[in-house]
């Protein structure tokens, strides 16, 4: 995983094994999935990847 971050108070965390990008900017939250990733997919690496972050 990568983090940047930014003067601002924003960051970007991405997963290059999934392409899933998380980015935070004061208090709004952004996650983006690739196009390759659709329907129960997507949902399976979301998942996957909030598990991973999170530990829940």
């Amino acid at each position: 995983m990568d983090i940047t971050e930014y003067e601002q108070e924003s960051r970007d965390l991405s997963h290059s094994g999934t392409g899933i990008d998380l980015s935070l900017f004061g208090d709004e939250v952004s996650i983006t999935v690739p196009y390759w990733h659709a329907g129960d997919d997507a949902a399976v690496v979301i998942e996957a990847f909030w598990q991973r972050v999170t530990g829940w």
